[in-house]
């Protein structure tokens, strides 16, 4: 079993079409039914060996119980995701039962392929789900199809959008920065900003899993990356489209701290086969490293560092401490 557990403050998108009422406290479980997924992304984490113990998908009842359990410690939302939770029969079962016991947050992590058929979109929504988070790798159709290795992918994720926004439900477009669409992070704001969709949360990718093994095709230098993510923040800002950050250092961009998603973060546990483990202290103990110059930051404690295999393939020279002003 693979549970992610996270609280955090969950307001970064707080709008007018947001669900949440501003300030209120969100006690948030991230519940990975499995792996079992219709895309086959290049960048995708799940292919990494450290996810081999938890490859088989999790049953219903098992769900069940992670549900009753996290219900009973008050927890209000649980975001389902995988994998690509759509693609399983008992979704909506799923669904229902989260609500029926009291969930007032329930939000699918998805590709949003299978949102393209309009009947099961109402089906999910009708089931109880009322938050999506979409993941689109690009406002091209030629990229984000290369990106996850199936044809038409990109085509059926938009219409699953436009499927969303016929109904009262708070959406969320991710997009992981890799090397082929860093370039284009305004050009993706533009698409969804014409759907209707004004949230997007930039990720950068993780260098471990599809990644990993394809590191030279996918992963860029935080370096070129930055230039673009400054001007999509201030597109973001002129725009009225609430933008978030993650994965990037702190001392890249101090002066964007506040469009972090790490900022926020107060806790982050999995559950790998029924132990859990504190998942940001496994990050910075196994995944993540820190340069010599970094005790020199004021930002020492907060900072993760970053991921190991970055550093051995680009090394620490793009690092900047942020020292104290005398």
């Amino acid at each position: 079993m693979l549970t992610c557990l996270v609280l955090r403050n969950l307001n970064q998108y707080n709008n007018k079409n947001d669900n949440m009422k501003e300030n209120e406290r969100v006690k948030h479980v991230d519940i990975i039914l499995g792996h079992s997924c219709n895309n086959n992304c290049r960048h995708c984490i799940r292919k990494d060996p450290f996810f081999k113990a938890t490859k088989k998908n999790k049953s219903f009842s098992e769900i069940k119980k992670d549900l009753d359990y996290f219900r009973k410690k008050k927890y209000n939302m649980v975001v389902f995701t995988g994998g690509e939770p759509t693609i399983r029969k008992d979704i909506l079962a799923i669904i229902s039962y989260a609500k029926r016991i009291g969930y007032k947050y329930i939000q699918l992590q998805t590709n949003g392929r299978m949102l393209a058929y309009n009947r099961f979109t109402e089906k999910l929504i009708d089931a109880g789900t009322n938050r999506f988070a979409v993941s689109i790798h690009s406002h091209n159709q030629v990229i984000h199809d290369a990106q996850t290795k199936v044809d038409g992918s990109w085509k059926q994720s938009i219409e699953g959008i436009r499927n969303l926004k016929k109904h009262d439900v708070f959406i969320y477009v991710q997009f992981v920065i890799t090397k082929p669409n860093y370039r284009h992070l305004i050009k993706i704001q533009k698409l969804i900003s014409n759907l209707g969709v004004n949230n997007i949360q930039y990720a950068f990718v993780f260098p471990m899993g599809g990644a990993h093994s394809d590191f030279d095709g996918i992963v860029p230098k935080f370096s070129d990356v930055m230039p673009y993510i400054r001007e999509a923040v201030n597109y973001s800002k002129q725009n009225n489209i609430n933008c978030v950050i993650t994965g990037i250092p702190y001392c890249l961009a101090p002066e964007l701290m506040n469009k972090m998603l790490e900022k926020d973060q107060v806790r982050a546990d999995k559950l790998f086969l029924n132990q859990f483990v504190d998942w940001i202290k496994f990050r910075k103990d196994n995944m993540k490293v820190k340069s010599p110059q970094c005790e020199f930051c004021k930002l020492y404690d907060k900072c993760e560092g970053l991921w190991s295999e970055y550093v051995k393939r680009y090394g620490y020279d793009e690092i900047k401490p942020i020292r104290n002003s005398s």
